[in-house]
């Protein structure tokens, strides 16, 4: 047909695909593979579905000259024209093309805030009658196996799972576009995985991509996971010392519509505007002070005075009593043995990941600069005694493994035990005293794990707390106060 009528147009969407094939190939296009393939379906629909027009033409002039001189009752059988048969063509390639994944579409997702069916079947009592469609169960098979494979490495999720992640971070992050601007100080760093939500109504914050998609450094650092092991988009990770490098000092939090609510843990809470509430936290507590207003701002944890951090437990305020990890003047009286050691710096060795949420600079860790995950080693803390309205807060960080953890102990005895989630991310625990009031207690951090991945293990912000009920300063503490 193109020659016939002596005419390149259809041409130009294939030169378009490769002009970008060949951009994407020298950028680089690991992440989101699959990705630049949105940009071609629509240009190869429309040489697609001239094919089919031209095809239906060809077809209904055989047609005619193979039926021309057959007669039927004298008369001539009337054929159908170019144009019908395209519709009778176009009727079955949408219908096989799109239906499969229409019927997925349109299938209710069961999701609520944090769980999200990753895959769905199709089967007699879901699509029956797609089903009962010629080939059309040999086709479901191929897509599900594909389907199977490809969610596990983040590829092809399904759009009710964007749709729910895309309104759970325009709940999180929209309400920050009513906060006057100017109050994030512009040497105010974060670091974030999925920066797009964000970074819009944030548009005085610096955010780096966690990931790299926006980011050239943390999308060229090797990723030494074989391919079909491959997260897409998703296993990129910033090279050691980078985001130090890049000043990252600040971790934003979804807003708040008040200033305290329960359940929430963030150092910091700045109040941006009605009803809008600014949680973060910041290592630096001095550059925090000086960055922000302290008409707005209130602190809740400070890493060396114990009642001037005010937590939720249970949905009620508490107050510190006593921090049984102050790095102030080093690691008092605690016990530290083989490979644990206080890290005093703002970074992370070779090989770690991100450190994350922890209260203050410093922690005890496992994780050997030279040694990385080989190291082992303890840690006791000095023992103490508490009442019975006292609750016990502690950050973890570090590996699952059996053989490392945080032991709660109780006359000698193990109580309690806690471990990471095979993340360098500091997340909070609590344990209430009560029934340990009058006995000695201990901590021990432990690492027995000589080799595997993720064998260590990390702890910050050892806090004894109770209610502020029952505490002598229930003060909102406000910085400089």
């Amino acid at each position: 047909g193109w020659r016939r009528r002596r005419s390149l147009a259809h041409a130009l969407p294939l030169l378009c695909v490769g002009a970008h094939m060949v951009y994407v190939a020298r950028l680089g296009g690991d992440h989101f593979e699959w990705r630049p393939l949105d940009f071609y379906w629509p240009l190869l629909a429309v040489p697609a579905a001239a094919g089919i027009v031209l095809c239906s033409r060809a077809l209904a002039a055989a047609l005619k000259r193979a039926l021309r001189s057959r007669r039927v009752g004298g008369t001539t059988r009337p054929l159908p024209s170019g144009g019908v048969l395209a519709v009778v063509l176009f009727c079955p390639v949408l219908l096989y093309c799109n239906a499969l994944q229409a019927a997925l579409l349109f299938d209710g997702a069961e999701v609520d805030d944090r769980v999200f069916r990753l895959e769905v079947t199709l089967d007699a009592d879901r699509a029956g009658w797609l089903l009962a469609l010629p080939g059309m169960p040999t086709l479901n098979v191929v897509a599900e196996r594909l389907r199977s494979r490809l969610v596990c490495q983040d590829v092809g999720t399904r759009f009710p799972e964007h749709r729910e992640f895309a309104a759970g971070k325009l709940r999180n992050w929209r309400p920050y576009g009513r906060m006057e601007r100017g109050l994030i100080p512009a040497d105010a760093v974060a670091v974030m995985g999925t920066v797009g939500v964000a970074a819009f109504y944030l548009p005085d914050l610096t955010i780096v991509d966690s990931l790299g998609l926006t980011d050239a450094t943390v999308a060229r650092n090797p990723i030494v996971s074989p391919n079909h092991l491959r997260r897409m988009a998703h296993d990129r990770h910033p090279p050691a010392g980078y985001l130090e490098e890049r000043g990252v000092n600040f971790t934003i939090h979804p807003v708040l519509d008040r200033e305290y609510p329960g359940g929430y843990s963030a150092r910091y809470a700045l109040q941006a505007g009605p009803r809008v509430w600014m949680p973060f936290d910041a290592r630096d507590h001095e550059w925090v002070t000086r960055r922000f207003d302290p008409d707005r701002l209130r602190s809740y944890a400070d890493p060396n005075v114990a009642n001037r951090n005010v937590l939720m437990y249970k949905n009620k305020r508490h107050v510190g009593v006593s921090l049984l990890l102050r790095f102030k003047d080093g690691v008092a009286n605690w016990q530290l043995e083989g490979g644990m050691f206080n890290h005093g710096q703002q970074r992370q060795f070779a090989h770690q990941t991100r450190i994350e949420a922890n209260i203050g600079p410093d922690f005890l860790t496992s994780f050997h600069p030279a040694r990385g995950d080989e190291s082992v080693g303890r840690a006791l803390s000095p023992e103490f005694t508490a009442t019975a309205a006292e609750v016990l807060s502690l950050r973890v960080a570090g590996g699952s493994g059996q053989g490392v953890g945080v032991r709660l102990l109780a006359d000698g005895g193990e109580v309690a035990v806690w471990r990471g989630d095979d993340s360098d991310w500091f997340r909070r625990n609590e344990r209430p005293l009560n029934d340990l009031a009058g006995k000695r207690i201990q901590l021990e951090l432990f690492d027995q794990e000589e080799s595997g991945d993720w064998g260590h293990i990390m702890l910050n912000h050892v806090l004894v707390m109770r209610p502020a009920g029952e505490s002598g300063d229930l003060r909102t503490f406000a910085l400089g106060t």
